[in-house]
């Protein structure tokens, strides 16, 4: 006949041979294994080991006493919780305080009796599943905190991130203007903006249809991330509309900075494969103004280059300067590409 899986392992300890021998005795009876330390040193290694979760030990005993070995059990590293189980013969209160201060979790008075020394083990086995079942619950709690964490990191890139070009969206680029706007106030910095506009985009897309016309807005997102520095941002502002933060710029090197964009995009020869019609943007810049009162008039002072570089021919960098009290649109006198003939980009100058 097999035996029995025991109740649970108890380390116990105690310098009198025949306490040892009633509790081997009892423990066994009561359906739980009694695993017979030496010494104090001895049973921290059980601990250490993991083959005990209860220990019953006597107070008094030579070299390391019961209220050191509780203390020592207690400041091992990185231990399941253990029950500790004091036998003593003292009962004074202070005694008792000082052993609960200590983590002591129980005592048994001697000389023991087996229903006490039983109801007491079932006592600690219910404290360790209660424990056992914190550390689950623990564990679960920090793993779904982790999951949540991690959602709502998902979530808010996906709240300020463009579906189509993988590009921060319009959502963003609200956000990180006023945070620009905010910081050249305080430091009194420049900064400036470019809002690029495809050319001849309604014409992509009737003519090639949606998928193309979607092509080329990604690879032109892929263009000006890589024509840009580090610390500025290319958004995507709206269907064929895109929008660069320049940190720390002046519309100088704002419109250096547009006209190496234009270039990129205009020297680009991995479109999609059948696209007949050239691809070029058109870009209208602006910079932060003391006369400005808000992002609105930033904003819109760019619209207003980009319209005027729309409505010029097309690929090129437009510029809206505010002097005074007099606002003056100019060119920034690029080298442009001439991928259409002068004549054509004359007759497409509507859109």
């Amino acid at each position: 006949m097999s035996r029995s899986k025991p109740l649970g392992r108890v380390a116990i300890i105690d310098d009198d041979p025949l306490a040892l021998e009633f509790l081997i005795l009892h423990l066994g009876a009561a359906g739980f294994e009694a695993l017979v330390a030496q010494d104090g040193p001895e049973l921290l290694d059980m601990l250490r080991g993991r083959k005990a979760r209860i220990v019953i030990a006597d107070w008094i005993m030579p070299k390391m006493d019961g209220l050191e070995l509780c203390k020592a059990i207690r400041s091992l590293k990185g231990l399941d919780y253990v029950y500790f189980i004091m036998l003593t013969i003292r009962h004074k209160r202070a005694l008792l305080l000082e052993a609960f201060k200590a983590g002591v979790d129980d005592f048994i008075s001697k000389p023991v009796h087996p229903d006490e020394l039983v109801a007491r083990l079932q006592v600690g086995m219910r404290m360790i599943q209660i424990q056992e079942q914190l550390k689950k619950d623990a564990r679960s709690v920090a793993r779904l905190n982790k999951e949540l964490t991690e959602a709502n990191k998902r979530f808010r890139r996906l709240s300020v991130t463009d579906d189509l070009t993988g590009l921060p969206n319009r959502r963003y680029a609200l956000m990180r203007l006023r945070e620009e706007w905010a910081l050249a106030n305080r430091s009194g910095q420049p900064f400036a903006c470019a809002l690029i506009d495809v050319d001849r985009f309604k014409h992509i897309n009737d003519r090639h249809g949606h998928a193309i016309g979607d092509a080329v807005l990604r690879q032109i997102s892929a263009d000006l991330g890589r024509a840009v520095r580090g610390g500025d941002a290319v958004c995507r502002f709206g269907g064929d509309e895109f929008l660069i933060i320049f940190r720390n710029h002046d519309v100088r090197a704002a419109v250096a900075g547009a006209e190496r964009c234009r270039c990129v995009v205009a020297n680009q020869t991995s479109w999609p494969e059948g696209l007949e019609t050239p691809v070029t943007i058109s870009i209208g810049v602006a910079q932060n103004e003391p006369g400005m009162s808000g992002l609105d008039d930033l904003v819109q002072s760019a619209d207003q280059a980009l319209y005027a570089a729309k409505h010029s021919g097309k690929n090129s960098v437009w510029v809206w300067e505010t002097n005074g009290s007099d606002s003056l649109i100019y060119a920034s006198q690029p080298q442009p590409v001439n991928l259409l003939a002068p004549s054509a980009v004359a007759q497409d100058a509507n859109h």
